[in-house]
C-alpha cells in the first residue's frame, strides 16, 4: 500500500512539473509572437475561403447568436479592439496599426496562445472574413479561417453567425469533425459575450 502511495505521489509531482513546464513554454511562445515572431501558417485567400470551409478543413464550427441590437451596433462591437477579452486568459483581439480593411492585420492576444490574422474580405457592417498567418504554437495548425456574418431580423435585432474552420498540420484525415459538438458550446458562449460590448 505504501509503495502505491509513493508511486502515485511521484506521478502527481512529475505530472505537475510537466504541466508547469508546458505553461511556461506556451507563455514564451506567446510572447515571441506578440514581439513579431511566431510560426507561419498557410493563409486561405478570399477566393478559396468557401472551398476551404466546405471541403478542406478538418474541423468546422458554426454558431450564431441573435443580439437585441441593430447591425451597426453589433458591427461596432465586433470591430473594436478588445474582442473576446471577456474570456478567461484572453486579452482580446486588436488591430495594431488601426487599419481594418482587406489586408489589415488583427492580433489575437491570449495569455497562453496568440495568433496573427489577415482580413481577406470585408463588407462593412455585414461580413468580415479572416485567415490566420501566424500562431504561437508550432507544428499544430496548417490553416485557420473564420468568417462573421451579420443578418438583420424582422424584429429589429441582428443575428451574428461565426464560422471557424481549422486544418491541422498533421492528421488532416483524422475525423476531427467529431469534436465540433464539444467546441460549439464554447464558441457560442464566446460569441454571446459580445453582448457586453453592445
Amino acid at each position: 500500500m505504501t509503495t502505491l502511495l509513493i508511486i502515485a505521489a511521484v506521478v502527481l509531482v512529475v505530472g505537475g512539473l510537466a504541466g508547469l513546464v508546458a505553461l511556461i513554454v506556451a507563455r514564451r511562445w506567446t510572447k515571441a509572437l506578440l514581439a513579431g515572431g511566431g510560426h507561419r501558417l498557410t493563409p486561405i485567400r478570399a477566393a478559396k475561403m468557401r472551398g476551404f470551409v466546405e471541403d478542406k478543413a478538418a474541423l468546422v464550427v458554426t454558431v450564431e447568436h441573435t443580439f437585441d441590437a441593430t447591425p451597426e451596433q453589433v458591427w461596432a462591437a465586433l470591430d473594436t479592439n478588445g474582442l473576446y477579452s471577456w474570456l478567461p486568459l484572453v486579452n482580446g483581439m486588436r488591430y495594431p496599426n488601426g487599419d481594418r480593411g482587406v489586408g489589415a492585420t488583427r492580433v489575437f492576444d491570449g495569455t497562453l496562445v496568440a495568433g496573427v490574422e489577415e482580413v481577406v474580405a470585408r463588407d462593412e457592417g455585414r461580413r468580415i472574413a479572416l485567415t490566420a498567418t501566424k500562431s504561437s504554437v508550432p507544428f499544430v495548425m496548417k490553416s485557420i479561417a473564420e468568417e462573421y456574418v451579420l443578418t438583420p431580423t424582422d424584429a429589429g435585432a441582428t443575428t451574428l453567425t461565426w464560422t471557424l474552420a481549422v486544418h491541422p498540420r498533421f492528421g488532416g484525415l483524422l475525423p476531427l469533425q467529431i469534436f465540433a459538438p464539444l467546441a460549439r458550446p464554447i464558441a457560442r458562449w464566446s460569441l454571446r459575450g459580445l453582448g457586453t460590448r453592445i
